[in-house]
């Protein structure tokens, strides 16, 4: 016999719980720098912030492409293809955009501002290019 799991949850209870966490999440972020001897935004401390940050973007983006890697096969999917295809390059774009943040060892040739910036709108214009509908 197959046991059927039900989740006692409603939608609205759901939705009350998600819209309280992002409030608190955001509270927290909000008073979080006013705090004795929170140093959130100081150049030495935003450097391991921004590279973790920039990991948890990768990961979306990897996420996005695995999912249209594992839809490849069904009927009338172009457009998943290109999605796909397009979030692995903003993955990759990422990883150049922390790379080059200035800070970081010059693994890439030499780190600066400029080609920061211009890693990260190449990432953005991407995504933007890849989820625009094809249908």
């Amino acid at each position: 016999m197959i046991a059927k799991i039900e989740f006692a949850a409603t939608p609205e209870s759901q939705i009350r719980r998600l819209a309280f966490a992002v409030g608190a999440f955001t509270a927290f972020f909000a008073v979080a720098p006013t705090l004795p001897g929170a140093q959130f935004f100081t150049p030495v401390s935003y450097l391991p912030v921004h590279t973790a940050l920039e990991f948890v973007a990768m990961a979306v983006s990897l996420m996005v492409f695995g999912l249209g890697w594992n839809l490849r096969g069904e009927a009338s999917n172009s457009h998943i293809i290109v999605l796909a295809a397009a979030f692995l390059a903003v993955a990759v774009i990422d990883f150049a955009h922390a790379m080059t943040y200035p800070g970081m060892p010059s693994a890439l040739g030499e780190s600066g501002p400029q080609l920061t910036v211009d890693f990260w709108l190449a990432g953005r214009g991407i995504a933007a290019l890849g989820s625009w509908p094809l249908r």
